[in-house]
């Protein structure tokens, strides 16, 4: 487990394989690509993750709110054997959660990168143009920025360089 100030992060497991299918499908304000399948399709996408967290290839977490202990996000540390770039996929709230999760979420998973693993750029990693949610994050949380964009997609990156330099203030 990995505890912060409110959230502790814990490793999925192939239980929560269910839990997952429904949050990325049926939350009405998603942006993640719909997944094909059900939740059979995703419990053998949670057992093949087993075998890259394993090799050290990334971490699948669910996030829960350490004063009600209930799952508010889950979210993907990935190309974690990319040095020195890692990066992270698959961020979704639960509904009703608790709104500051996400940029909690955001600024572990950069400490983790930076700090921890000494990387120098997290991304790039699409954001949909129609997430303005997410686009609005980034821009108030001021690290993120983006550095590419396609038809559907705008393609972000941090640096460590702007990391380092929001963590100060």
């Amino acid at each position: 487990h990995l505890v912060t100030k409110k959230c502790v992060f814990e490793q999925v497991k192939e239980t929560d394989a269910t839990f997952i299918y429904n949050l990325r499908n049926n939350h009405q304000a998603s942006f993640l690509r719909k997944s094909d399948g059900n939740a059979l399709d995703q419990k053998k996408y949670l057992i093949n993750y087993e075998q890259k967290f394993k090799k050290g290839e990334e971490i699948y977490y669910k996030v829960r709110n350490r004063v009600n202990s209930n799952v508010e996000a889950v979210v993907r540390l990935t190309e974690l054997k990319n040095f020195p770039i890692f990066n992270w996929e698959s961020l979704i709230s639960v509904e009703g959660s608790d709104p500051t999760t996400p940029i909690e979420v955001m600024l572990t998973i950069y400490k983790i990168g930076f700090e921890i693993l000494g990387c120098e750029q997290c991304g790039p990693w699409d954001v949909d143009k129609k997430h303005s949610t997410m686009q609005q994050i980034h821009k108030i949380v001021g690290m993120a920025k983006p550095i590419s964009e396609s038809d559907r997609y705008f393609k972000y990156a941090v640096f460590n360089s702007d990391y380092v330099a929001k963590i100060a203030k």
